[in-house]
């Protein structure tokens, strides 16, 4: 009788620790992650180590689950805490009604892909709906038996493991292996047309990688990843758009690009007065290659041209000026205009046309090369684009005309500009052009030129400010 109540009392005294039997007889005390025979505050420490240090795992894992939530986690340090200063449930108990609701020799999973350092994504469907993902190592504690499957993610530059299935029985642990192999190199090949042309491009990739060339090339030994190519710009051809592919490892991928000869690229327009003015398509949009000069809007009414100072400095509507008010520049450098005027509904530019916003400035120097993050960046910004768009020589520029070579045809010539004062500076060494974008109540978007360098400043002037005008066509 003494002997049954004790083995009674045993029994219970288990069920009360959380303490199970495997098939071999050993015995799991959930809550014991140090495995020492009991539950004490050496445990939470254990768990915490586990979970933010790189310790070793509870053994099993699932005696260091004390509030069954499926996993070993910092909760469950605060459990055994709780349990152990201040009265909590006992470790498996979390609903306190003196039976376990998880077991620590239930079925679990490991998860183990490796290299470690690719941190890998995988996927893993089980019975009744069953389902779970994560990336890298990892433990599935407290599952049903059945049936798993595990999907492997893919990780760019290495060969994903194939697709597993293992069947997990009661008192069972099964280890998912997945092994990631390396891939080798690419290559790419560059491929314009006509060959005749020689084209310029450049090729960015994966961590910095930069290729510069003329031509067809193939670039041997890459790694996998997203390359762009930028194709250049051949004055009277429609250039390629640039264009973004993926090389997959050891694989060979081809950036074909195919120049259109451009047809009628140049013309003229007239304005209201009379002027004609040389135009050109660069891309697919026209363009002026010269000043506008006009001194009338769309409608015939006359734009004001402020000679004096502090009138211009006042002014709050449509004005022109010459520079140095001197009507000999005009024929070379056209007029400046503040930005009232190129506002102005009446229009001043030549029926058809328009001044261009600051989005079309930014297609222009795009289509010449510049990235979009450079276009959307003010001050000076891009590489050659500005030198693209300048007038060569020294006639108009003064020296050195920095990367001046107008392969776009623009002609931009450095017709300066009209101060906020009224006073005039930086006749041949700066052109200055209006968009028709505004910035602010009081400031609108500029592009600048400079005799010094190659490059487009994109800057926003107040509106009072005179600066030259080139149209483009309607679309």
């Amino acid at each position: 009788m003494k002997k049954n109540f004790y083995l009674f009392a045993l029994a219970i005294i288990i069920a009360f620790m959380g303490i199970t039997t495997t098939e071999s007889g050993a015995y799991y005390i959930c809550g014991d992650a140090n495995s020492d025979g009991g539950v004490n505050v050496s445990d939470a420490v254990h768990i915490v180590n586990y979970v933010f240090v790189g310790g070793d795992a509870p053994d099993p894992v699932a005696t260091g689950d004390c509030n069954c939530d499926g996993s070993c986690n910092v909760s469950d340090a605060v459990a055994v805490i709780n349990f152990v200063f201040v009265g909590g449930y006992d470790p498996c108990d979390p609903d306190n009604d003196g039976i376990p609701e998880c077991d620590p020799n239930s079925p679990m999973i490991i998860i183990d892909p490796s290299p470690d350092l690719l941190d890998a994504p995988w996927s893993l469907a089980g019975p009744e709906g069953f389902s779970a993902g994560g990336n890298g190592d990892d433990t599935l504690i407290s599952l049903e038996v059945g049936e798993y499957t595990i999907t492997w993610g893919e990780v760019f530059g290495w060969l994903t493991p194939p697709d597993s299935t293992h069947t997990l029985t009661s008192e069972d642990t099964v280890t998912f292996s997945g092994i990631y192999i390396e891939a080798g190199p690419g290559t790419i090949v560059i491929d314009p047309s006509p060959d005749s042309l020689n084209a310029t491009w450049s090729l960015l990739g994966p961590e910095g990688y930069l290729a510069d060339g003329n031509g067809d090339d193939t670039l041997p030994d890459l790694d996998p990843g997203d390359y762009t190519i930028t194709w250049g710009y051949i004055f009277e051809w429609i250039k390629p758009s640039d264009s973004t592919l993926t090389l997959p490892p050891e694989d060979t991928m081809t950036f074909i690009g195919t120049y259109i000869e451009a047809i009628d690229s140049t013309g003229t327009v007239t304005d209201f007065d009379g002027n004609i003015y040389q135009t050109i398509k660069i891309g697919d949009k026209w363009w002026m290659m010269e000043n506008l000069k006009v001194t009338h809007y769309r409608n015939g009414d006359e734009i004001p041209n402020i000679t004096s100072n502090s009138t211009w400095e006042n002014l709050i509507s449509g004005a022109y000026c010459n520079y140095d008010n001197d009507e000999g520049n005009v024929n070379t450098y056209g007029r400046l205009y503040n930005w009232h005027a190129v506002n102005d509904s009446r229009g001043i530019s030549p029926q058809g046309w328009h001044v261009p916003t600051d989005e079309e400035w930014k297609e222009l120097e795009m289509y010449l090369g510049m990235s979009r993050t450079d276009v959307d960046a003010s001050g000076w910004r891009g590489t050659n684009e500005g030198g693209m768009l300048k007038d060569t020589g020294t006639t108009y520029w003064t020296s050195p005309n920095g990367g001046a070579t107008n392969e776009s045809g623009f002609t931009a010539l450095p017709g300066a500009y009209r101060n906020y004062d009224g006073s005039f500076n930086n006749l041949g060494s700066v052109a200055s052009f209006w968009t028709a974008t505004e910035y602010s109540s009081e400031r609108s978007w500029t592009r600048r030129l400079h005799y010094q360098f190659s490059q487009c400043a994109r800057l926003n002037y107040g509106k009072t400010y005179g600066s030259s005008i080139r149209c483009v066509k309607d679309y």
